[in-house]
């Protein structure tokens, strides 16, 4: 789902606002509110209920309120699952955490993928834009979890931040491109986990749609580990994450979609129209069949572009399109064009313009890659 392009953000980088939720009320539209039970996920103790005691708008901001009920713990879990989903994107969030010795509290911001395309967790990926547990309670985590990497067997990748006051409001983002998901605090990039070039999904499944997750949870493996055995105490009035607005923005340009901007890894990105849903590469393939029109190769990869150029765009990108666009290394800044016409010259190496195609989207995948296509 994609919301209209509005606002737009300029920290360097030029995207459009897609989707957002300011939270003047609770959107039902936008979110689901799960049911589960206690001990669903890492030994956590929180039930997760669609109960207005755990999930509610105060003063125009989310409240998730994990509080002991009974001889247990109930919290919320709020997910954008089918309802909004993205293939890359800044994911936003300016929310304020829970602390308390013995509390236990594990609040999260998070992506999961909406299908798992490579397999079950860990194998289709997990995108943690903000964990916190109260016993560290000045550190938050930014991580990403794959087959490869993961907590199970102790080789998760991520990052920690330390702030003075996790109770204060800040903005917990992740940057996830078609290389690397990177994590921010207040603007402030602490990590950055690199596909480094590979196709392998056990390492970088990061190239489905993911959708946004909100919740709180309660002692656990992780957010427990501190207790020594102890029950989690959230005291008379519970325990609050509070959660100021969610923005997810995306680049005003398609140079994100698929492998630095190619067709490559596009290739394998879900589109879905009427008819059904189908990767790029698939809708590709079928073109060039007898039942699906005969079309050249090139054309059938124009034609899928057009269809879904937020999906499938980067197939039908040419050097005609990327010519002006700016690339910069240690010489200095300059377009693909007018570097691809210097290397022609007896300065530049006295190319054939194709080798000087190839070259400038070998040097610059990420801006000047359909050259070489």
């Amino acid at each position: 789902m994609k919301a209209t392009a509005s606002p737009t953000q300029d920290d360097g980088q030029q995207r459009r606002l897609v989707w957002s939720d300011e939270f003047d009320e609770l959107d039902l539209n936008k979110w689901n509110r799960l049911i589960l039970p206690a001990y669903r996920f890492n030994n956590e103790r929180q039930s997760y209920t669609d109960s207005n005691k755990n999930s509610f708008i105060r003063n125009g901001k989310l409240v998730i309120k994990a509080q002991h009920e009974g001889s247990g713990y109930t919290s919320a879990r709020l997910t954008t699952k089918n309802k909004a989903e993205w293939t890359y994107g800044r994911f936003e969030a300016r929310a304020k955490l829970p602390i308390g010795e013995g509390s236990g509290t594990w609040p999260a911001i998070w992506m999961l993928p909406t299908d798992n395309a490579y397999g079950g967790w860990p194998n289709s990926g997990e995108i943690d834009i903000m964990e916190h547990v109260a016993c560290k309670p000045t550190e938050v985590h930014a991580t990403v979890h794959t087959g490869a990497y993961n907590h199970m067997i102790g080789t998760q990748r991520g990052a920690k931040k330390t702030l003075a006051d996790v109770t204060d409001f800040h903005v917990y983002a992740v940057e996830w491109t078609a290389d690397k998901v990177e994590g921010f605090v207040d603007d402030i990039k602490y990590f950055t986990f690199r596909r480094d070039g590979t196709s392998d999904s056990a390492k970088w499944p990061f190239k489905k749609d993911f959708h946004l997750i909100l919740n709180v949870a309660v002692g656990g493996d992780w957010g427990g580990y501190c207790l020594n055995g102890k029950a989690p105490n959230l005291g008379s009035a519970g325990k609050e994450m509070v959660v100021d607005w969610v923005r997810v923005y995306e680049p005003l340009d398609d140079s994100s979609t698929g492998v630095d901007g190619s067709c490559e890894d596009a290739w394998d990105t879900v589109a879905t129209d009427s008819a059904g849903s189908y990767t790029c590469g698939d809708r590709i393939e079928w073109l060039t069949t007898t039942d699906g029109g005969s079309f050249s190769l090139d054309e059938a990869k124009k034609r899928v572009a057009s269809e879904f150029p937020s999906k499938c765009g980067a197939c039908g990108r040419t050097c005609e399109d990327v010519w002006d666009h700016l690339a910069t290394d240690s010489a200095g800044t300059f377009s693909c064009g007018s570097r691809i016409e210097w290397l022609t010259t007896a300065d530049g190496g006295s190319l054939t313009l194709d080798d000087a195609k190839t070259r400038v989207a070998t040097e610059f995948p990420g801006v000047c890659k359909p050259c070489d296509e």
